[in-house]
């Protein structure tokens, strides 16, 4: 295949990146096509007159413009069903022109959810429980949800017989097959209750009096001891035994009093150094103050040894050796004597409560009754402690449509007001497309609206449209089957002027009588799908003006091309008439000419003088003068701050490459297509200029450097922000530079003049 295509002269030079383009336009033999001069000389598809040499294709009607993206957005709000969506599709065009009434509504998707079917009563069966023999009969309430669905909630279950349940035990409530539930429905049964059998902890007899709460439960009210037995301390609680199949809700506290005898107490000596000291009380009975029960107090202490080391007013202490303090340790008395030696000769004691139990249980104090009761495991009732939510759908019932909000937001410059719209739901049951949302009707539509407006993203005809180009008759024929012929006329434009060289052509290819002849055109400016239009393509295989033309009748007579015109698909037209004078470098001049700047215009100088104005003359290096800056071509430049598709040119000083050695002088300037440079790369409308490549940008930039510290360098540029881009943009084509001043500003003190 390589082989055929070099023998196409020159139509096989063109990469075969935009030949993708051709391929789909053109039959298999015009690919593969094979040298036969006399074929084109004297074409043998002529039956009348004879081809000539050159054709003059004049084009028109390319689109500069696209619908930009949408200003209104539509939305759709209803209690129940969702993901709908719909887009205005007119008025659209110039804001200044072509504001109006909602004139047009596209429906993208229906979503779905807006109308449910027809709903009843959902079976419920209620089990469970530990026991067996019950039977449970649920009943059921019906209700609207907030979205006026109905709806069934257990109500109450009545229940009849069995036994062993137990009290407060879950149920389970189930569903019928084909039933929705979105919440489940709890319940509890409670079993039949009687009296308690309640009696004390330990080996102690009594009677215990209950009263009943009233709700099932039973509460200890009184207790009498008829048997005090032994074992049990004063004053402290004494746990409820329960009885066979009792249940305590809430513990009782009951405390146990018993007997008392008189304690063992001592009397010592506390707090102080001396020692040996020993005393026998003397115990009197009596009424405690503290508690009004009996009790003994020590009433006064005999010197059994007088030790050594004591002084008067030492404190004496009266303990419980064998029994209980009512309130806990006292001080008793005091040292009131000692002799030479520190010895106790006198003390003064009197004090303190005492006791010891005797293990008997004489009274109890019921200070809380508790909660209890008997479990007889008949159930009595059953609580619904949640009622659940259920339903079951039924198609053969009316269905419920949502009613539908139709919401409008709108962006800058569309500002309508006054329209209304109403969305229709399928409501048949039946239909594939039930409760999905199948069109929006306009009410009203308001005034002032605009769904959409041009954007100059393409500009093909800023390049196309009203261009006369001659194309030259090649000296060869393509076979297209059945031992016949076409021959084609072509022309080269420039690619895009990088350095991917993407080749742009027209090519004529004239099929014979009975066929109409056949105009594409390759754009040169393919690779702008990347820099004009939001798209992935950034390689130039699918030109955003590519277009393919077919003649609106055949051409019989060879040497008549008179009124000859092609047409195609988006309103582009071409005419077409015999002669002209071929020029093989007509947009194609070579050099930086192929930059989206210059169009094709001119060849662009291979260099360029700019002259520097550096005021800073308390640097010790002066950069002001005039310095030489060769064309460095098209490629992505220094930085990252120079895009592709640009004319640019570099001077630097000393002439070695970065990292910069001081001083030096580093000077660009450049061309650059409008709406193309951002931090992240290409976007269709950077900073809202909406203007392609119909115009650019021209620029500047210089560093300087006169001493090794970082404080000596300045770096000069134009300021490019969203404010001043696109003032900063000019008519094209631009090819030369020469004559552009540029005043550049710095973070160091002063500008720089820069004069081309």
């Amino acid at each position: 295949m390589l082989e055929l295509l070099a023998q196409v002269d020159p139509l096989a030079a063109v990469l075969g990146g935009l030949w993708l383009f051709a391929a789909g336009m053109f039959p298999l033999g015009f690919m593969l096509g094979a040298p036969c001069s006399a074929c084109c000389n004297s074409c043998e598809l002529c039956t009348e007159g004879q081809l000539p040499e050159t054709l003059t294709v004049t084009f028109d009607g390319l689109e500069d413009k696209t619908p930009g993206p949408d200003l209104i957005t539509l939305s759709f709000s209803a209690c129940y069903g969702s993901s709908a969506e719909a887009r205005v599709t007119a008025p659209g065009g110039d804001p200044a022109t072509d504001k109006g009434p909602l004139g047009a509504v596209s429906l993208t998707s229906g979503g779905s959810g807006y109308a449910r079917l027809g709903r009843v009563a959902p079976t419920l069966t209620v089990s469970g429980g530990s026991g067996s023999g019950a039977t449970f009969t649920p009943t059921l309430e019906t209700s609207k949800d907030s979205c006026g669905l109905d709806r069934w909630a257990l109500k109450s279950v009545a229940v009849k017989g069995g036994k062993d349940y137990v009290d407060g035990e879950p149920l389970t409530i189930t569903v019928a097959t084909g039933d929705t539930e979105e919440q489940a429905a709890t319940a509890i049964v409670h079993t039949e209750r009687e009296e308690p059998t309640l009696s004390l902890d330990g080996n102690a007899t009594a009677s215990i009096t209950l009263d009943d709460n009233g709700d099932g439960t039973w509460r200890v009210a009184s207790i009498s001891i008829t048997n005090g037995g032994s074992g049990y301390s004063d004053n402290y609680p004494i746990p409820i035994t329960l009885g066979p199949d009792d249940v305590e809700v809430g513990a009782a506290v009951v405390y146990g009093y018993t007997g008392r005898i008189e304690p063992t107490v001592s009397v010592t000596p506390h707090e102080t150094p001396g020692t040996g000291a020993t005393f026998t009380p003397t115990l009197t009975q009596g009424t405690s103050p503290f508690d009004g029960r009996d009790a003994w107090t020590i009433s006064g202490a005999t010197i059994t040894a007088a030790g050594t080391g004591y002084s008067v007013g030492d404190m004496l202490l009266g303990q419980a050796t064998d029994g209980l303090p009512v309130d806990g340790g006292f001080n008793v008395g005091s040292v009131t004597a000692v002799d030479a030696n520190g010895g106790i000769t006198g003390v003064s004691v009197g004090g303190g409560w005492f006791y010891k139990s005797d293990g008997m249980l004489q009274s109890v104090d019921v200070l809380y009754g508790g909660l209890y009761y008997k479990d007889t495991g008949e159930p009595a009732s059953v609580e619904v402690t949640g009622g659940g939510t259920y339903y079951r759908e039924d198609a053969s019932l009316p269905p419920y449509v949502a009613d539908v909000t139709v919401g409008i937001s709108q962006t800058a410059p569309s500002n309508g007001t006054g329209a209304t719209l109403t969305a229709s739901v399928e409501d048949d049951t039946a239909s594939a497309n039930f409760g999905k949302i199948t069109g929006v009707t306009i009410g009203n539509g308001g005034d002032n609206y605009l769904a959409w407006q041009w954007r100059n993203t393409k500009c093909c005809g800023d390049y196309y449209n009203g261009l006369s180009v001659v194309l030259k008759r090649n000296n060869d024929c393509i076979p297209g089957g059945s031992a016949s012929g076409v021959c084609t006329y072509t022309h080269r434009f420039c690619g895009v002027g990088n350095a991917r060289g993407f080749l742009g052509n027209a090519t004529l290819t004239y099929r014979g009588p009975s066929l109409a002849p056949t105009l594409s055109l390759v754009s040169e400016a393919a690779q702008l799908a990347s820099l004009c239009a939001n798209t992935s393509d950034q390689f130039g295989l699918s030109g955003i003006c590519n277009t393919f033309f077919t003649a609106t009748g055949n051409v019989t007579n060879c040497s008549n091309w008179a009124g000859v015109s092609f047409s195609a698909s988006g309103g582009a037209t071409a005419s077409v008439t015999a002669g002209g004078s071929y020029d093989a470098t007509f947009r194609n001049p070579g050099g930086g000419a192929c930059s989206i700047c210059c169009k094709g215009e001119s060849q662009v100088p291979l260099e360029i003088e700019a002259t520097i104005n550096d005021p800073r003359t308390y640097r010790p290096v002066d950069f002001s003068g005039t310095y030489v800056l060769p064309w460095r071509g098209q490629a992505s430049g220094f930085g990252g701050i120079i895009q592709s598709g640009s004319v640019w040119y570099t001077f630097y000083q000393p002439p070695n490459p970065p990292p910069f050695t001081s001083p030096f002088v580093f000077i660009s300037v450049w061309t650059e297509p409008c709406s193309s440079q951002t931090t992240t790369g290409f976007g269709p409308d950077d900073w809202g200029c909406d203007d392609c490549h119909k115009k650019c940008r021209e620029r500047a930039s210089v560093m300087l450097a006169n001493n090794s510290s970082a404080a000596g360098q300045c770096g000069y540029a134009t300021a490019i922000d969203e404010q001043t881009a696109c003032s900063l943009c000019v008519e094209t084509p631009i090819c030369s530079m020469a004559g552009k001043s540029f005043q550049l500003q710095s973070t160091c003190s002063g500008t720089v003049t820069l004069t081309t």
